[in-house]
């Protein structure tokens, strides 16, 4: 099948079940066509952004600017490995539906790691109070950006852009807080660590 058109795609898979079933518009065989139809196109934009990614690690030089044709995503003089980031990043917040996780998994695949272990949050203060829920489930803040994952100036500008532009559904961001941690001297068996966290404000974010 392998479409990434969703009319084409359900077309095809109506095809299928078009076979005496009753198929009509608010049916339960339409809604079991409409459900798969989706599966489907987010497993074959799934496996071309995986594909595409694959293709950014290995490519250099010119081989990169062609990928960037392709995706209209301008190389404006940066180096490979910018251009690399700036590439993956685009394609990680096109296919995000601006939900927290996909927020937190476009960080940590642009950063290369891994969600369940970076200590990355993403939250919201939408809270009980004690008699109901206050604050906005729709503003989010992310805590515990590890800086020593920013490689550049740029790069950091880059992320920020993709996060505001994969913030679909009416989810914005607030604040981004980041996280610099260096170990100290131990003297007499008691470690010392130093944490420097900064905020950053994020214009805009939807």
């Amino acid at each position: 099948m392998y479409q990434t058109n969703y009319d084409e795609v359900y077309a095809e898979i109506f095809k299928i079940f078009d076979r005496g079933f009753a198929v009509g518009t608010g049916s339960n065989v339409n809604t079991l066509i409409r459900v798969l139809a989706d599966f489907q196109l987010w497993l074959d934009n799934g496996f071309e952004s995986i594909h595409s990614s694959w293709i950014i690690d290995e490519a250099v030089g010119e081989q990169l600017d062609e990928i960037g044709d392709d995706i209209h995503q301008p190389r404006y003089g940066t180096s490979d490995e910018t251009y690399r980031f700036i590439l993956k990043t685009k394609l990680l917040a096109a296919h995000s539906g601006g939900t927290i996780n996909d927020i937190i998994n476009i960080v940590c695949n642009a950063l290369q790691i891994d969600p369940k272990t970076s200590g990355l949050k993403v939250h919201t203060d939408y809270h009980w109070d004690g008699t109901k829920m206050v604050g906005n489930p729709q503003v989010v803040d992310i805590d515990q950006l590890p800086t020593s994952l920013i490689s550049s100036h740029q790069t950091l500008l880059v992320l920020m852009d993709r996060l505001s532009s994969a913030t679909l559904n009416g989810v914005e961001i607030n604040t981004v807080a980041f996280m610099n941690t260096m170990n100290m001297n131990e003297y007499v068996g008691i470690g010392v660590q130093s944490i420097t966290v900064e905020n950053i404000q994020v214009e805009g974010g939807k």
